[in-house]
């Protein structure tokens, strides 16, 4: 399970995951949509790798987007999941995305 925590002032259009450079839409699990828990629920055979990368990416109503961590250099690493020992990368590893926070998210392959 994937777990973000929203909280924006601004009108939160889309909240998603992208794990191994794919999109995947999160849904609200509790709150309002602007203030609120979005989680993706996902089987860990569906990651591809040892230690799967991944980031959050919010749009907001005028298309702006924002990741977390927000720089490209850093991801998150599936940490537990097919042995993988580790919970953050800090770019070295070549399984880290290479998209600039400020990206376009249609350009990212989505999961349906």
């Amino acid at each position: 399970r994937f777990f973000c925590q929203v909280n924006s002032k601004i009108r939160v259009r889309d909240v998603n995951v992208v794990i191994d450079k794919l999109a995947y839409s999160m849904s609200r699990d509790l709150g309002e949509r602007d203030r609120g828990n979005y989680i993706l629920n996902i089987d860990s055979s569906s990651l591809s790798k040892e230690c799967s990368s991944y980031y959050f990416f919010i749009t907001d109503s005028f298309g702006n987007t924002f990741r977390f961590p927000e720089t490209s250099k850093y991801s998150f690493l599936s940490f537990g999941i097919n042995r993988c020992k580790e919970n953050f990368s800090d770019g070295s590893r070549s399984t880290v995305p290479s998209i600039h926070p400020s990206f376009n998210p249609s350009a990212i392959p989505s999961v349906a």
